[in-house]
């Protein structure tokens, strides 16, 4: 008699337990410190069954947390050709502000609804690609910076230039503070609510820099 292999809800249940013990441990010891045996212990399954699975314990991590890490960095590439997309009436910096409070508090809420995930990403990650994530954001945000300059002096408006550098830096600064909530353990009502805050900061902070009458203080 032919014996029969494991049927596809069982392979399932297998391939989520995996995952389910792979998230605690990746938690409590980050990348780097999980061992797979110890996740296969977990599990009830031998090392050799993750493997079946996963070809490494990088392209484990990747199956946990790359579906909701590559949903948020699409999601906020498209949010910005789409604010380019707008009327050009809509792309004032008052416009731009109405546009990036509803932007800040969706990514937000699709963080809060994937914590699992982003506290991996941006605690437990060393040693993987996504140790770099946050750098995608920054790159788009910097280029969308001097991208905005372009379109303004386009259209006949005065607007002062940001340095390489100083773009790059308060690029950096932006997104490592957004996440932050999420990495202390805020609360999300709190958390938007700072994030409101937040944004009204940089955005205030945007419009002295890029100011052409702008002069500032040397020593």
């Amino acid at each position: 008699m032919q014996r029969k292999g494991p049927s596809t809800g069982n392979r399932d249940n297998a391939r989520d337990r995996i995952t389910a013990c792979a998230v605690r441990e990746f938690m409590e010891k980050g990348f780097t410190g999980a061992s797979l045996r110890a996740i296969a212990s977990s599990a009830d399954v031998t090392t050799g069954a993750i493997y079946g699975y996963f070809p490494s314990k990088e392209a484990l991590f990747d199956a946990i947390v790359g579906p909701a890490g590559d949903e948020l960095f699409n999601r906020y590439v498209a949010a910005q050709e789409n604010f380019y997309d707008l009327p050009l009436e809509s792309q004032t910096f008052d416009g731009m502000q109405a546009y990036e409070r509803g932007l800040v508090h969706e990514m937000l809420d699709f963080v809060y609804d994937h914590r699992d995930e982003f506290l991996l990403i941006f605690a437990k990650s060393t040693g993987t690609a996504w140790e770099n994530y946050i750098e995608r954001f920054i790159d788009v945000e910097e280029e969308s910076t001097h991208r905005y300059t372009r379109v303004m002096r386009e259209q006949g408006i005065a607007i002062s230039d940001l340095s390489q550098t100083t773009s790059r830096i308060l690029s950096s600064m932006f997104f490592r503070g957004y996440f932050e909530p999420l990495l202390v353990d805020m609360p999300r009502e709190e958390a938007h609510e700072f994030i409101a805050d937040y944004e009204r900061f940089f955005h205030a902070g945007y419009l002295v820099l890029m100011d052409p009458d702008f002069r500032p203080l040397t020593q």
